[in-house]
């Protein structure tokens, strides 16, 4: 009997917008990703550098001692193995599980003139990864919160891209702004790239003012006459838990095992992984 072929999904979690929880979800799902089994990298490709210090924890000076961040991968001098660190998870259901990730550093932006002048520069990132898809399942990808040159790399690598989006208008035409810089992306270097889905963060049920309810059903229209029902993954409410993880430097499954956003990530997790089976 033949032995089926590994295959690593790289995906991008982006929006042309600030503030839709793009990091957030990042984690999260890598984290519930690695709980299901699977090797997770994650890659923080924002030089704010949220998703770096969501995983480093809260000591004093953590950010400023990592020595090689994805700049220096990019730049060259250094490989993306060499710039990988681990998570250190405190919930016995992940503490044997692989949660890797490479970090952001604050003076990434320095590296942006250089880079966009190399010949080969919408390569570089999937170049970079490529050595290492053998060794995870899934590489999730955390985008600025605006079209630079790191989303336009991450989308030139990705194999998939999810959209996060608050319900409300901004987010709305963020999704417009991305799915129109994807098309740019398709048509110049990543012909393949294809749409996982979008999960529509902070959301409230409870809620029944017309901007909430309105902007709900306009990402739900706007994503289904594109794509299809199914590509609207999930709803993820909000939850305090999410800021005391982030305040901790952990994640959410180490701060609180039972929360409904637990429940709603596992819920969108495994909706991504069945939309890019």
């Amino acid at each position: 009997m033949s032995q089926e072929t590994h295959v690593c999904r790289v995906i991008a979690i982006t929006n042309n917008k600030g503030g839709v929880c793009k990091t957030t979800t990042t984690v999260a799902l890598g984290a519930q990703l690695a709980e299901l089994g699977h090797r997770v990298l994650l890659i923080d490709l924002d030089p704010q550098a949220n998703l770096t210090k969501h995983l480093i924890g809260k000591e004093p000076g953590a950010l400023e001692a990592i020595e090689l961040h994805i700049g220096d991968v990019l730049s060259g001098s250094t490989t993306l193995a060499d710039a990988v660190l681990a998570y250190s998870s405190t919930n016995p259901d992940l503490m044997d599980k692989t949660l890797h990730f490479v970090p952001a550093s604050y003076i990434m932006e320095q590296y942006e003139k250089g880079l966009s002048k190399k010949p080969e520069m919408p390569q570089l990132l999937r170049k970079a990864i490529r050595p290492l898809r053998p060794h995870y399942d899934y590489v999730l990808l955390d985008c600025p919160p605006q079209m630079s040159l790191f989303t336009y790399l991450a989308l030139a690598a990705a194999d998939y891209f999810l959209v996060t989006s608050l319900a409300a208008t901004f987010s709305y035409d963020g999704i417009k702004n991305i799915f129109e810089a994807v098309e740019d992306v398709r048509d110049s270097v990543n012909p393949n790239l294809q749409f996982a889905g979008v999960g529509i963060m902070r959301y409230n049920p409870k809620i029944r003012h017309k901007p909430h309810e309105n902007a709900v059903n306009k990402i739900e229209q706007l994503v289904t006459e594109q794509f299809g029902r199914d590509k609207v993954l999930g709803y993820v409410r909000e939850d305090r838990m999410v800021e005391a993880a982030q305040e901790e430097g952990r994640i959410i499954h180490d701060v609180a095992t039972l929360s409904r956003v637990k429940d709603d990530y596992y819920a969108l997790t495994t909706k991504l992984v069945e939309a890019v089976r």
